[in-house]
C-alpha cells in the first residue's frame, strides 16, 4: 500500500495552502485543516452551552437554584461539561497552530478560552462529574 503523502513536501512550500494543488498529499496541510475545523466548529457551540448552563441553574425568578447547581447529573452540569470539553479542544487546536510568527494573534484567543474555562469551573465545580450518556459510561464486558 503506497502512502498518499509526499514525504517532506511541507519543508519547501510557500505555505499558501489555499492555492496549493498538493494539499491532499501534505501531512501538515491535513493536520492544519483538522485544527481549523475544530476552531471553526466550537465558538457558537461553547457560547450556547455556557448560556444554557447559566440559565439552567436559575429558578423562574432568576435566583440561583442551589439544588440544580450541586447536582452533578443536572442539565446545567452536562451543558457546562461539554462546553469545557469544547474549550479544551479549542485551546489544543489554537496551540497546535501557533508559531513564532503568529503567536501575537493566537495568544489572545487562548487567553480568552482559558478565562472562560476558569470561570466555568469556578462557578460550576461539579460539572466535570456529569456522566454523559454513551460517552462517559463504562460498559462492563461479560
Amino acid at each position: 500500500m503506497s502512502d498518499k503523502f509526499v514525504s517532506g513536501i511541507h519543508n519547501y512550500c510557500d505555505r499558501w495552502c489555499e492555492r496549493c494543488t498538493f494539499t491532499a498529499r501534505c501531512r501538515v496541510a491535513e493536520a492544519e485543516s483538522g485544527m481549523l475545523s475544530i476552531i471553526y466548529w466550537y465558538p457558537f457551540f461553547i457560547s450556547a452551552k455556557i448560556q444554557r448552563g447559566f440559565h439552567g441553574f436559575s429558578d423562574f425568578d432568576g435566583n440561583p437554584d442551589k439544588e440544580e447547581l450541586n447536582d452533578s447529573q443536572s442539565d446545567t452540569s452536562g451543558s457546562i461539561k461539554i462546553a469545557l470539553i469544547a474549550v479544551e479542544r479549542s485551546i489544543m487546536a489554537w496551540t497546535a497552530l501557533m508559531t513564532k510568527e503568529n503567536s501575537a494573534n493566537i495568544k489572545p484567543h487562548i487567553s480568552l478560552l482559558e478565562a472562560i474555562k476558569q470561570k466555568a469551573e469556578t462557578k460550576f465545580p461539579n460539572a466535570r462529574d456529569f456522566v454523559r450518556p454513551g460517552f462517559d459510561e463504562v460498559e462492563t464486558v461479560m
